[in-house]
């Protein structure tokens, strides 16, 4: 999710929920035929949380709507079964996420820590030797570099000087 990704993904998930929306004003034949629609509505989903995980949403979808159909599932059963499937994929989801995030902060780190020690070597009486850290914030990335007070957005621009 580097620079411009945050915006890309909001857009797809209001992508997403407009065919959700647009799944709700349907009528269907049965449950399996719902779920095919929904399924094609959040083919998009795959782009967001990785297409492993929107595949297996999709297949339990569709096999919660087979026993539904064959009434071996009342409508409050399969939304239970499909419920617990898809918190456990959302979780999933969120760890890959916050996994991603942590290896850009990392790597904006980095980049700063590079950065400030070249300017550093540049100037006369300094080490050259700063630490930085970076973390999220408010869907950004600030990487504070101790020793200068220089606090650096995702795409390495200062933001603040403390």
């Amino acid at each position: 999710m580097l620079g411009g990704c945050v915006s890309v993904a909001d857009q797809m998930s209001a992508d997403i929920e407009t065919r959700r929306g647009a799944c709700r004003q349907q009528t269907f034949r049965n449950n399996v035929e719902k779920a095919r629609y929904h399924n094609a509505a959040e083919l998009r989903l795959g782009e967001v949380w990785g297409t492993d995980l929107a595949a297996v949403r999709w297949q339990t979808r569709l096999v919660v709507a087979e026993k539904t159909d064959r009434k071996q599932l009342t409508e409050a059963e399969a939304e239970l079964e499909f419920a617990k499937v898809n918190a456990d994929l959302t979780s999933q989801a969120t760890r890959r996420m916050q996994a991603q995030q942590l290896v850009e902060a990392q790597y904006a780190a980095a980049m700063a820590q590079r950065r400030i020690q070249r300017v550093a070597q540049s100037q006369p009486g300094t080490s050259g030797s700063f630490e930085c850290v970076s973390r999220p914030s408010s869907g950004d990335i600030r990487t504070e570099c101790r020793d200068t007070g220089v606090v650096y957005n995702r795409n390495n621009a200062a933001i603040q000087y403390q």
